[in-house]
């Protein structure tokens, strides 16, 4: 199987000329706007088929990203012969709702009213620079459409099965987007095996035209439906097939199918170009060919900022000015990070956590334990692989943090804000910190011990208070994170009472702050 390096095809994509492949787009590039996978859809109609049968409490089941829930469902498939179904997809639609005018229903609520996420606004930027124009997508949705209009004001023209034919000479200086399968707000849909045939005749022919000028680029399509696949062998049936590549993208960690491996080595046997090209997500990669084109746009900028950029080191930085605390010891964080590297570990068992920290040392990395044996880390890509060379066993994914995990006062990723913001009071402000046992940190700057004249000032105001011989006093500190309404808080632990410590530094005051979370 041939795989292609993604950064070599970024700065190759880069350079070439413009418009030098169309983009082809399957029902994995709209997840992050909120409408499922094909693959998620199918655990829907299995669940509605068995509710509607009472074999099970639909209610119940509201979670099918539990693997406990789909077990229990897929046992009952498993039980009644289903096996070796080609197109999972179109048999579980057809038996859940088999009236076709239900089907178009079911897919219109689906996708309405849904918002390009950020990955369609850089596809967006991408054709204002004229790196793409043609996008090819089986999804019946309006996203790509709705990205070029409002990032940028361009027209663009949809041709579907219903205007195919009148079309002339749509792979023009406008923007065109090609819906194989039909588009939602005028045509009928195409969805099972049968309707999935083959492509309707003038988006085929218009297809193998395209095939033998350009590369093809392919994200977020399994290559489940006979109609495109067989159109792709078509294609490749001409000696010039996909001149500047046919290149295939997959997730980070995903087998493709034994026929799509096939496809892709035949097309590497024609260009010498094609092949698998692993990515994170649609949107992570899209914005990886913007950033790598030099594109500038404030409102894509800012949605990275907060969804990319931040699952490195946190910093603390503020400008008082614009940041209106809701307490007097309370900061508003501007972003807080939304994303995070998963990872297999080979660090399990009894004392896993020692051996996690003992790995990660005083580099800027935080990393936590989820399940199964993964591990969830925030920072620089190329510093955690160095770092846990030895301790990961699988390749670096990008993962949206769920939003309801916010809300766990004892979540692991609770856990690691706090750590991200020790390790930036550390490392960027050069404080220290005092710890004694899991839930006590206080910061204070070495460098700034409390004058004679202060302690003298504590003396005075608390007679208990006594400083032994040799021993220093600092000012220090404990922090608290909170979220509220869906933004998250730096609370400043004011501190109220002195204590001594016996030991070479000892700390002027103590907090009632609430602790970290534990481990």
């Amino acid at each position: 199987m041939k795989k292609i390096d993604r950064d070599t095809f970024l700065r190759s994509f880069k350079v070439l000329s413009n418009q030098s492949f169309d983009l082809f787009l399957g029902s994995g590039a709209s997840v992050n706007s909120g409408i499922p996978s094909g693959g998620d859809l199918v655990w829907h109609f299995k669940r509605e088929i068995l509710s509607s049968k009472k074999i099970i409490n639909g209610k119940k089941f509201t979670d099918l990203k539990i693997e406990a829930n789909k077990q229990i469902i897929q046992n009952y498939f498993d039980q009644r012969g289903d096996r070796n179904i080609a197109n999972p997809y179109s048999h579980y639609f057809k038996e859940c709702y088999p009236d076709s005018l239900v089907r178009k229903e079911f897919l219109s609520d689906l996708v309405r009213d849904k918002k390009p996420s950020i990955g369609f606004l850089c596809l967006s930027a991408l054709v204002e620079r004229q790196k793409f124009n043609v996008v090819w997508t089986t999804n019946f949705d309006d996203l790509i459409e709705k990205a070029i209009t409002a990032l940028n004001y361009k027209s663009c023209q949809i041709v579907s099965s219903d205007n195919a034919s009148s079309v002339q000479q749509f792979n023009s200086d406008i923007p065109t987007v090609v819906k194989l399968h039909g588009d939602f707000r005028y045509d009928p849909l195409q969805n099972t095996d049968e309707e999935l045939q083959e492509l309707e005749a003038s988006l085929h022919t218009r297809f193998l035209e395209s095939s033998t000028q350009k590369g093809l680029l392919v994200v977020g399509y399994s290559g489940s439906d006979k109609s495109v696949m067989t159109t792709l062998e078509k294609a490749l049936e001409k000696p010039n097939a996909f001149p500047k590549g046919l290149i295939w993208c997959i997730p980070k960690g995903l087998q493709p199918t034994n026929e799509l491996a096939a496809l892709l080595d035949k097309a590497h046997q024609q260009n010498n170009r094609s092949g698998f090209l692993e990515i994170d997500s649609f949107d992570y990669f899209l914005h990886e060919i913007y950033k790598t084109c030099e594109l500038s746009n404030t409102q894509i900028d800012t949605i990275a900022s907060e969804r990319f950029e931040q699952r490195q080191a946190f910093r603390l930085s503020q400008n008082p000015s614009a940041t209106l605390p809701i307490l007097l010891n309370a900061i508003k964080a501007k972003s807080f990070p939304k994303t995070a590297f998963t990872t297999k570990t080979t660090l399990t068992g009894v004392g896993k956590w020692k051996r996690l920290r003992q790995a990660i040392g005083s580099s800027n990395i935080v990393a936590s334990f989820t399940k199964n044996d993964t591990l969830m880390i925030f920072g620089v890509e190329q510093e955690i692989k160095e770092t846990l060379k030895s301790h990961i066993t699988d390749d670096l994914k990008i993962a949206d943090i769920p939003e309801h995990i916010y809300y766990h006062s004892d979540s692991f990723y609770l856990g690691m804000l706090y750590e991200l913001v020790e390790k930036a009071l550390v490392n960027d402000f050069g404080l220290s910190v005092y710890a004694k046992g899991r839930n006590i940190r206080k910061f204070y700057s070495s460098e700034n011990p409390l004058s004679d004249s202060e302690i003298a000032d504590i003396k005075n105001r608390n007679r208990n208070f006594n400083i032994y011989q040799n021993n220093v006093v600092f000012e220090a500190f404990e922090f608290k994170i909170e979220f509220v309404n869906k933004e998250l808080y730096l609370l400043i632990c004011l501190n109220t009472e002195p204590v001594e410590v016996s030991t070479s530094e000892i700390f002027r005051l103590i907090t009632s702050c609430p602790r970290r979370p534990a481990e």
